[in-house]
């Protein structure tokens, strides 16, 4: 099992990510994104580059192409966790929730509120299906609703069979407006289209490649107890000339919306 680092840059980083969601988007229609929005996370963590998109009792789909496993680690092989990511963002009233294509979740930001969650896989705890399952099937879609006053469910499908399905519980109930967004970490998503209403198509299933699949490439998940192991990387992307200008332009307002933004674990 290999374990993530904490750095002690690490909540500063996350704040300032957490400034530049702030310049994405909030889109509250259905959409489609002509050629695609990148957002790559081969290099380092990346959150920030996608929109926001609303959570209602309206059924919100967001369907985009995944390449995950681009990133090494120092022992050659692909981890289990280079892959999309989303996460809801956080605010005064409730801590986001940041969750993973390995059905690992964990929460941020400094709100006393602080949802819980529960993880369902089609593919178990069999990790040589889920990196098997990515590699094969590069369109997915993530289906999020607000299932009733507390509850919102995060239906994930992999272009096949495969499934996920987070169900996040808010003991406050659930943010009046309550968005996420999606990323990646370790690899790179193109988001392609964004779809209201409940009859959302599932995307199509991408035929498997004959030998794709890496024997030696898996590495067995760290468990949702042990939380120092899946610590949340550095949340940069593409973003490093829009924090220049964002600073110069808005000076200490700027600086009071990313104290406000501190990160903990």
């Amino acid at each position: 099992m290999r374990k993530k680092l904490l750095t002690v840059a690490l909540a500063a980083t996350m704040a300032v990510a957490s400034v530049f969601s702030a310049f994405a988007e909030d889109v509250d229609a259905s959409k489609k994104y002509d050629g695609g929005q990148k957002i790559d996370g081969s290099a380092a963590w990346n959150t920030a580059d996608g929109d926001n998109y609303l959570i209602s009792e309206t059924p919100v789909t967001v369907k985009f192409t995944n390449t995950p496993f681009l990133r090494q680690d120092d022992a050659g092989k692909d981890q289990n966790w280079f892959n999309f990511v989303f996460e809801t963002i956080a605010s005064d009233s409730a801590k986001g929730i940041t969750m993973r294509a390995d059905k690992f979740a964990w929460t941020y930001g400094d709100a006393t509120s602080e949802p819980t969650y529960v993880a369902d896989a089609s593919w178990g705890d069999v990790w040589d299906d889920f990196m098997s399952m990515c590699r094969a099937n590069t369109e997915v879609s993530i289906t999020a609703k607000k299932a009733d006053a507390n509850t919102v469910t995060f239906d994930i499908a992999f272009g096949s069979a495969a499934t996920e399905k987070y169900t996040v519980t808010y003991p406050d109930g659930v943010p009046s407006d309550l968005r996420f967004h999606v990323g990646a970490d370790g690899g790179s998503i193109v988001v392609n289209e964004v779809v209201y209403g409940s009859d959302a198509p599932a995307p199509d299933a991408t035929p498997a490649p004959s030998d794709d699949k890496k024997d030696d490439a898996t590495q067995a998940p760290t468990q949702a107890g042990s939380k120092d192991n899946n610590v949340k990387p550095s949340q940069t992307g593409d973003t490093s000339a829009v924090a220049v200008v964002a600073i110069v332009a808005l000076g200490a307002a700027v600086v009071m919306v990313a104290s406000k933004k501190k990160v903990t674990e």
